[in-house]
């Protein structure tokens, strides 16, 4: 007989937003297991703030934390720090840490994040080649960004322009390496990424169309030679071009691994006793595999683990959503302009609040919203609710869009 599940244990292997969700998510479902959450770090943190305000200085530890420790103690929570997971053995399921300790449960949950990518130039200077994937990364960087130094970010993609607008707050002169002219256009259109691009010029935030030719270490300083033949001579550099899954745990305990560890429509790896999500995991469904790479992702499969561990039914995915934050510009972007047939501009393009809404056959298929969070909270639902709707009442910025949603 199947023991019950209020006497089980999970083992959350990861203390990012994916993982947890998934221990708060487990309690809310009234789990009354043992939960134990694994973390690497020194604590549970946001990650999305790391490359603003407490890079900035204007948030500290308290501010960035997913949950202060009184939290885990209410919740029964048995949270772990600074425990690094070597091992998975799946016979007695149970993981093993660096320093020896060993934690065995009924279920073990993969939220093992990302590992920043290095580009191959700098491979002889990884040591100086600052990457922000935890709040140590962001420490180390923030002590180097003081007034008047040079930063080059390799990677023009969310990360990389975020980090540059708040180093261009604290004074520091910033260029940015892209090989792409506009990062973002897929996403969000050919005009917006153009607009956002100049945006970025606008506060004095050099940009190359190259890629890094060479890297070279003199003194305190470094040459960068890219590949347009320009020559940056900087003080600090940040690589941002994007993550590589964290999947050695799963490799080393045999679980089917592709890009990231191959998961369900329930999370559920190849074993049925061990779970992954967030940004280590991808979910293969009849005619997709999707990968995450968003805060808003990662929350969903916490929640999604919780309750196919709780033996619940699970929802189906809504559009996907992301924000960025650049200086005082806010961005939400639903879903992706490339799938559209049409683009709407809602407001005034390029003033301080607009929106560019994406269409396809009479209904709202994407979105990307200026300094308008609620109408992106509005136009997302829209886009679940699979709403017609058309381009002429959309782009007036009078139509009440509540007015849609109740049709």
């Amino acid at each position: 007989m199947e023991e019950p599940l209020d006497t089980r244990g999970v083992i959350i292997v990861g203390g990012g937003v994916a993982g947890v969700t998934a221990a708060f998510e487990l309690r809310k479902g009234g789990f009354r297991g043992r939960i134990t959450l694994l973390d690497a770090g020194t604590f549970p943190h946001d990650r999305p703030p790391l490359t603003k305000d407490f890079l900035w200085g204007h948030a500290g530890d308290d501010e960035v934390a997913l949950y202060s420790p009184a939290a885990f103690e209410e919740q029964a929570i048995d949270l772990s720090t600074h425990s690094l997971v070597t091992s998975i053995d799946l016979r007695d399921l149970g993981v093993v840490c660096e320093d020896g300790s060993r934690f065995e449960g009924d279920f073990i949950v993969l939220a093992t994040g990302g590992l920043a990518r290095i580009p191959a130039e700098s491979i002889s200077l990884h040591e100086n080649v600052h990457r922000i994937r935890t709040i140590d990364d962001a420490r180390r960087l923030k002590r180097e960004l003081t007034p008047g130094r040079r930063l080059l970010v390799i990677g023009g993609g969310l990360l990389g322009v975020e980090l540059s607008y708040t180093a261009r707050l604290v004074g520091v002169d910033v260029t940015i390496v892209e090989p792409q002219l506009w990062p973002l256009t897929p996403i969000v259109g050919d005009r917006l990424a153009h607009w956002l691009h100049d945006h970025a010029q606008e506060a004095h935030i050099a940009q190359h169309q190259a890629h890094v030719v060479s890297l070279a270490k003199s003194d305190d300083n470094f040459r960068a030679e890219l590949s347009d033949e320009t020559v940056v001579e900087c003080d600090v550099i940040v690589a941002a071009i994007g993550f590589e899954p964290a999947v050695h745990l799963a490799v080393q305990a045999g679980l089917d691994v592709g890009v990231g560890i191959e998961v369900d429509a329930c999370q559920r790896t190849s074993d049925e006793r061990v779970f992954a999500i967030g940004d280590c995991a991808e979910r293969h469904e009849t005619d997709r595999v999707l990968r995450g790479g968003h805060w808003e992702a990662a929350k969903i499969d916490g929640e999604r683990v919780a309750r196919s561990i709780l033996g619940e039914s699970v929802s189906p995915d809504g559009a996907a959503w992301f924000w960025t934050d650049r200086g005082d510009l806010h961005l939400d972007v639903v879903g992706r302009m490339d799938d559209c047939d049409e683009t709407v501009v809602r407001g005034e393009f390029g003033s301080t609040a607009f929106s560019v809404i994406g269409m396809n056959s009479g209904r709202v298929a994407a979105a990307a919203c200026v300094n308008d969070p609620k109408t992106a909270r509005q136009l997302r639902k829209i886009i679940d609710a699979e709403i017609e709707c058309t381009p002429d009442e959309l782009r007036d910025p009078a139509t009440d869009l509540r007015r849609i949603l109740k049709r």
